[in-house]
């Protein structure tokens, strides 16, 4: 079984999966009418594009579980560096009871959890340590993962690719990139979070 959140991150992973087969399918069709370097970097972006997604599935992720168990998992200290719902600071910030008087309405614990998630809808995992960190809030560990550096090689990869449209900055042309090397990340991606997946089913059976 898996988690509704885990099945998610499956259906994002096929999305990834279909772009790696349209670009293989793409190099045999450049392959047989013998086309260009130039034109061969361009559909390269697909690869770029599948990186991009790969990234955002493994967020997308994190980022929902952390929501969904945050509040119920995490140790009432972590909850200090929340901010209110509605805040115009990142950071938490001390707060008035004018400031609650807009949520009149709603139940507290409804008012904490849309806080919850306001404040990791802003929240971006730029290192390996930093999805660890996250994850240890609610109990969550990474120890059994032992390919850490392909995460990290992702994460630069698509900051990269985002940031930096995949260039290199001394040749002014696009850094290389290979189907092989995706397909390390995704199945990368997808064994570190059934790991998560794993501990967290246990928490849905207890």
């Amino acid at each position: 079984m898996s988690t509704d959140r885990f099945n998610r991150l499956k259906d994002n992973l096929s999305r990834v999966d279909s772009l790696l087969a349209l670009y293989e399918i793409l190099q045999k069709e450049e392959a047989r009418r013998l086309v260009s370097s130039k034109q061969d970097a361009r559909s390269a972006d697909i690869l770029r594009a599948a990186v991009v997604l790969l990234h955002g599935s493994q967020e997308d992720y994190v980022r929902g579980m952390l929501s969904d168990w945050l509040f119920d998992r995490a140790d009432s200290r972590e909850l200090e560096g929340i901010s209110l719902r509605g805040s115009a600071q990142k950071r938490a910030q001390k707060f008035t009871l004018r400031d609650l008087a807009q949520y009149k309405n709603e139940q507290v614990s409804d008012l904490i959890q849309s806080s919850i998630e306001s404040q990791l809808s802003l929240v971006s995992f730029n290192q390996y340590s930093e999805i660890c960190s996250w994850l240890s809030k609610i109990g969550i560990s990474l120890t059994q993962f032992k390919n850490q550096s392909l995460i990290e090689n992702l994460i630069k990869r698509r900051h990269k690719i985002v940031h930096e449209v995949d260039l290199n900055k001394k040749s002014g042309k696009t850094e290389s990139i290979k189907a092989s090397t995706v397909r390390s990340w995704r199945e990368a991606v997808e064994n570190m979070l059934r790991i998560v997946d794993e501990q967290i089913e246990g928490w849905d059976a207890s």
